[in-house]
């Protein structure tokens, strides 16, 4: 009896005196990794380097230079891998695979037009889109470029394709007859279909973090508006009302806001919107122009975006972080690709910086379809 009359004396002295225990709301931690990003520099005569920068600390560091620019720099999510576009002239590119240290290790065929990788969750697997010929479409080869898969057949002038968090489909939008919709593949080729039908143009789809909403930009009512509906396509709904136009939406970590570029082409600022609808805001005012070259980062904090900017007369971009409670921004680097959002390293893990030799013959990746 003894013992449970202690124990009862215990529970009371910490109910009366909760600051013994419980010292208040935590402070609310960025996830391991998830507030540094990779960024490539604008191309000069000595070529172009990728870098890694710490957001909270503003220190940076060389990963790799390369003999030419190296545009959408993707990490893979294991920390192990790149993945980047090289264009080898004015009309042709391809998508080279590079180890952590910048060697290529495989790239697809130099006489296409080869854009926007992106890896599969699991980091096995790197999708990419193919905009030239007959053959155009969403394609998948494996992580040490080995076998191309062709996902899409029914839908030409596939575009900004994301995989599903759980790595199960893939998002995109294309042209389906006259009109360009929002579209949906399985990972492995099958269930390709649109998800929209409008006759005017739904793009630039992006993935809720739990796979169960698209946010996409819609011109249905004549202007580009932010518009939101199930992973399924139903219930469509339009979100914005003040800003004048929406390009790239970007979901918050937990999902409850919505981040983009809005307004006109020529005077974008970032704008910031609920899910629900409210709460419509532009974050970034002032000289500082955000290129359209992809939606606003979030950091794992979930108050804070990246994006790339460049003030009247500058010759290059830079890269801007941005409070979302108080709207105030600062520059974290100047010289960035213009071309090229950052990424963000999904691991802690950092590398001894080292030239890569264009003379090298990486092998090319072999068709699978």
């Amino acid at each position: 009896m003894r013992h449970y009359y202690l124990l009862a004396v215990g529970l009371l002295t910490l109910a009366a005196t909760p600051w013994l225990w419980y010292p208040g709301r935590p402070r609310r931690q960025p996830a391991p990794g998830t507030s540094r990003v990779i960024y490539t520099t604008a191309e000069s005569d000595s070529g172009a380097s990728a870098l890694l920068l710490d957001t909270e600390t503003g220190r940076q560091k060389l990963l790799f230079r390369f003999p030419c620019a190296l545009h959408d720099l993707r990490p893979s999510p294991d920390g192990s891998r790149f993945a980047g576009v090289l264009w080898t002239d004015e009309l042709l590119s391809r998508v080279c695979l590079l180890t952590a240290d910048g060697q290529v290790i495989a790239h697809t065929e130099a006489s296409r037009v080869h854009t926007s990788p992106r890896w599969s969750p699991d980091s096995s697997r790197l999708l990419f889109v193919d905009s030239s010929g007959e053959m155009m479409g969403l394609y998948l080869m494996d992580a040490d470029g080995r076998y191309l898969k062709r996902l899409t057949r029914r839908f030409r002038r596939c575009e900004a394709p994301s995989w599903s968090p759980d790595g199960s489909q893939i998002l995109f939008h294309a042209l389906c007859g006259s009109s360009v919709e929002v579209c949906l593949v399985r990972a492995d080729g099958t269930g390709e279909r649109a998800l929209t039908h409008t006759r005017g143009s739904d793009h630039q789809p992006a993935w809720s973090p739990d796979g169960t909403r698209i946010a996409f930009v819609s011109a249905r009512a004549g202007r580009p508006w932010l518009h939101e509906m199930r992973a399924d396509g139903s219930r469509p709904r339009r979100l914005q009302r003040k800003a004048a136009g929406a390009w790239w939406p970007s979901w918050s970590p937990d999902g409850r806001q919505i981040a983009f570029l809005g307004g006109a082409c020529h005077e974008l600022s970032v704008w910031l919107i609920r899910t629900d609808g409210t709460a419509e805001r532009r974050l970034a005012t002032g000289a500082v122009t955000p290129m359209p070259a992809g939606p606003p980062l979030w950091l794992a904090d979930g108050r804070r975006l990246l994006f790339v900017g460049r003030r009247p007369g500058d010759d290059h971009a830079a890269l801007y972080v941005l409070d979302t409670d108080s709207g105030a921004y600062r520059i974290l680097v100047r010289g960035v690709n213009l071309d090229a959002m950052p990424s963000l390293l999904p691991a802690p893990r950092v590398t001894t910086a080292r030239s890569t030799s264009a003379s090298r013959s990486p092998a090319t990746a072999r068709s699978r379809r």
